[in-house]
């Protein structure tokens, strides 16, 4: 009892402070010793509680005795009149007791949680039923049989159950047993298990006039698998089995008297499945059978290996439906292949479909409006195993004759690997070293390894061709070959198409060394159109390659490229890979027809979605345009006197097939030498000048390199006092600023020896801190003045240095450039407040650091300027 009375009065006592209000603040009273902590603490909450204030004294007085406070009504300015005047602030703590605010997820569970057990009421309710025995509406039979596959179905007859489904006769009705529940059986089992369906189209009073014999089947629909009774009209001008079980809108799982059906709606609800989320027809038949009966799922029959028929039949007519091969639509398009299966963008130039009267008369400077841009990839996930003794040889595929689909035909193909011979050419590149040393092991096993896919632009598939010993030219230049295929059937071998073509390829540094070569002797029908090809390499692949690549093969520098980066091909991989696990396991027949149609489900979803990225793109582009066009006018204007000059240098320097001018954009290592160097080849020189005579050259040298290494420092630390001030941040400035002070301390010294005339600037400079400090070089003083204080010699040593020092800046403005840019992709990527803090900071410091590098080129720029340097037009 005396535990309880105290857990209560210590409970109460605690419930009380949380009533009281805050106490007041205590001054420092006169001979109170106080640290500089308490004092600091003590001030800020007479700022933070304005009005009437509590000492120290008053606190044990009013302990005491209450009335005698000698500081009873005091305000705080009247005890401290020096107080500065900094407003009334907003107390901001939070109290730990108040709960934060809740999600929207929160706030909707925090309403469902209420109705828990009213809504499990709800669904047991529908288990059962008030009026079960009771007469039905007809009056002839007690009401017995549900249907939740109806909406708001009320119980009724059995024969009322039949006259309401007779339309929809795989609804499951659920008859209620003498036990005391519902039980679900097939609308067969109604009628003492007499039920039949008829498949007549023109009954009389909803009965065939000639049926036949009823025959069980088992059907196959969404809502499970039904072990049921038909039969079939004999009525006059009657169809056959086959074309009764289809008006009915039954697909047979056999041609020969079928005893297996699949609906319509069930196919299809299959195939959008496996289309969206991949799904395996295993799975999909296992979620029917425990839909039928969760229970005794054995019972239920097994329609597996007939639906996975049947959906490889109602995939290859669908693919002919969705493409207009069932209306012929390749009439209309001559040039294209017959009957072909492929679905083809909209938005790339294709004459005789999509291109004006013209076109070929379109200017050179102009070709990028009728080019078509194409794009080659590999993938290793889409493979297909070894399997010796379970191959089914007669498993052929239904989308590949006469090279219609996607994908060729399987004899040509078969008959141009033996006659093509892998490429021999030797790498020259470290980024094809690296894909060709790639791991071997994950071949293994593997009849295929792979595919190489053709895509366009606007990342629509053109075609695929399987790989068997990895990622072969070979394999490349059929797959070239059957995406170019596909819209010449008709045009002779001279006819081009379109102005001018792009291919982007991630290894086209080797791959187009002998494209025409092998086009002339494999395909030659195909000869001018490869001739017409300039070939690059995408934007992102580019940077793992040598630089001599990023010269050639960069769409920066290739003219009327059309801002064509090649990297979309990269975006058809994400739904590929996700199906990679089931094909491996498929046969071949069935892997081409599953890997086609969702071929076109992709392309389908590019098409549907084509006019809003279009016009997005658009949008983008006028708003680009305006930027690119006033800074390139604005160069034309600065540098209006070289425009000729450069104009002579385009025309007469060597072209490469692509069009790309050689050696006008890459940056000569001779050239561009880094600080460094320069001042260690300056130090070279002096050595003997300095061993001789003792003239301290030196030293000229190392004062003019720390002092541009002390700018270095100071642009550093100014760019922190902009950061969000940490006591991290705040600790590291202090330190940067300590060790820079040392620096210039000795480096005031040193200039004092060598600098003796300039005294008067550096006395007269302004208290400023560190980082803000001039250090009066021969840049910061006019050059009219170089001479009269004696510095001329300094000013050039300066300007050798400034040059490195402007070449190291560039260097590191497109490397912070290129770090910024990954980091903001990588963000996209983070998830939850620490990821996302995290990737921010790190994202505000590379943009710190990207700003000093500009401000070092800046600031190396503007010295050069100053110092009269003789390049100063081309910085």
């Amino acid at each position: 009892m005396k535990r309880r009375a105290f857990l209560q009065s210590q409970k109460t006592m605690k419930s009380m402070e949380r009533t009281l209000p805050p106490k007041r603040p205590r001054l420092i009273m006169e001979g109170e010793i106080v640290s500089d902590s308490e004092r600091t603490a003590r001030l800020r909450e007479f700022v933070r509680y304005p009005g009437k204030i509590h000492t120290a004294e008053s606190s044990s007085s009013t302990n005491n005795n209450p009335s005698s406070s000698p500081n009873d009504g005091l305000l705080a300015e009247e005890l401290i009149p020096d107080l500065p005047d900094v407003g009334p602030i907003e107390d901001t703590s939070q109290d730990p007791e108040q709960p934060s605010k809740k999600s929207q997820t929160g706030e909707m569970l925090d309403q469902f949680l209420p109705e828990l057990p009213r809504l499990l009421s709800f669904i047991l309710s529908g288990e059962a039923s008030d009026d079960v025995g009771t007469i039905c509406s007809c009056g002839q039979g007690n009401r017995i049989v549900q249907c939740q596959d109806c909406f708001k179905y009320e119980t009724s007859c059995e024969e009322c159950f039949i006259r309401q489904h007779y339309a929809t006769p795989f609804h499951w009705p659920r008859v209620w047993q003498v036990q005391g529940f519902f039980k679900k059986m097939d609308i067969a089992c109604l009628r003492c298990n007499t039920y039949t369906i008829d498949l007549c189209l023109r009954p009389c009073n909803g009965v065939c006039r000639n049926p036949s014999a009823p025959h069980g089947v088992t059907i196959v629909d969404t809502n499970g698998v039904h072990a049921t009774r038909i039969r079939y009209c004999y009525c006059e001008g009657h169809p056959d089995y086959i074309g009764q079980l289809m008006r009915a809108w039954l697909f047979p799982g056999t041609v020969s008297l079928p005893r297996t059906l699949f609906t319509f709606r069930v196919l299809d609800e299959f195939q959008e499945h496996h289309l969206a989320s991949k799904k395996a027809a295993y799975d999909y038949i296992g979620a029917l059978w425990r839909l039928t009966d969760g229970a005794f799922t054995h019972a239920v029959p097994d329609p597996y290996r007939q639906f996975v028929l049947v959906v490889r039949i109602w995939r290859h007519l669908c693919l002919n439906k969705w493409t207009g091969q069932a209306h012929d639509l390749s009439s209309s398009f001559p040039h294209r292949t017959p009957g072909t299966l492929v679905l083809f963008c909209p938005a790339c130039p294709e004459d005789g479909y999509n291109m004006e009267n013209g076109w070929e008369r379109t200017p050179d400077h102009l070709k990028h409006l009728n080019q078509e841009q194409l794009e080659l990839d590999g993938n290793f996930h889409l493979q297909q195993l070894e399997k010796k003794n379970y191959s089914d040889p007669n498993d052929i595929s239904l989308e590949t004759a006469n090279s219609v689909g996607y994908f060729p035909d399987e004899d040509v193909y078969r008959t141009y690997q033996e006659h093509a011979a892998d490429s021999s050419e030797k790498s020259t590149c470290s980024y094809l070293n690296i894909v060709n040393n790639q791991n071997k092991s994950k071949f293994k096993n593997m009849k295929i390894t792979g595919v190489v896919n053709v895509v366009c632009s606007h990342s629509i598939i053109r075609s695929s061709v399987n790989l068997l010993k990895g990622e072969a030219h070979k394999y490349s230049d059929f797959a070239l070959a059957h995406a170019h295929s596909h819209t010449r059937y008709n045009h002779p071998p001279s006819h081009l198409g379109v102005c001018d073509r792009m291919l982007s390829y991630d290894c086209n540094c080797q791959y187009c060394v002998k494209l025409q070569q092998q086009f002339d002797t494999h395909f030659p029908a195909l000869t001018a159109i490869i001739g017409q090809t300039r070939c690059s390499i995408p934007a992102l692949h580019i940077e793992d390659h040598k630089d001599r690549c990023k010269y050639e093969f960069n769409c920066a520098y290739i003219p009327c490229s059309g801002h064509f980066y090649g990297e979309n091909i990269e975006a058809t991989w994400v739904e590929s890979n996700q199906l990679g696990p089931a094909t491996r396991q498929m046969n071949h027949g069935n892997r081409i027809g599953t890997i086609t149609l969702n071929y076109t489900y992709w392309n389908w979803l590019k098409i549907t979605r084509m006019p809003l990225s279009l016009l997005k793109a658009y949008k983008e582009a006028r708003e680009l345009f305006q930027d690119k066009r006033h800074s390139f006018l604005s160069l034309c204007v600065l540098y209006s006197h070289r425009v000729s000059d450069w104009l002579e240098i385009y025309r007469t320097a060597p072209h490469l097939p692509n069009g790309i001018v050689q050696g006008i954009y890459e940056h000569r290592e001779s050239k561009v030498p880094s600080r460094e160097q320069v001042y260690q080849q300056l130090s070279d020189e002096r050595d003997d000048e300095l061993e001789n005579n003792n003239s301290g050259a030196n030293t000229e040298v190392f004062l003019i390199h720390e002092g541009l290494r002390i700018q270095y420092v100071q642009e550093r630390i100014r760019a922190k006092l902009t950061l969000n001030q940490t006591e991290t941040v705040q600790n590291d400035i202090r330190t940067q600023r300590t060790r820079l002070s040392k620096r210039l301390t000795a480096f005031r010294e040193l200039q004092a020896q060598l600098m003796p005339c300039i005294a008067d600037l550096v006395a007269a400079l302004p208290a400023y801190e560190v980082e803000k400090e001039l250090l009066c070089l021969p840049s910061e003083i006019p050059q009219v003045e170089h001479a009269d204080r004696g510095i001329a010699q300094l000013a050039g040593l300066e300007l050798k240095l400034r040059e490195g020092e402007l070449y190291d800046a560039l260097h590191s403005v497109r490397a912070a450039t290129k770090a910024l840019s990954v980091t903001q992709v990588d963000k996209q990527d983070s998830r939850g407040v620490k990821a996302n803090t995290h990737s921010s900071l790190q994202l505000k410091r590379i943009e710190k650091e990207r700003d000093c590098c500009i401000a070092d080129f800046n600031r190396a720029r503007q010295a050069l300027i100053h110092l009269n340097y003789a390049g100063s037009d081309d910085i």
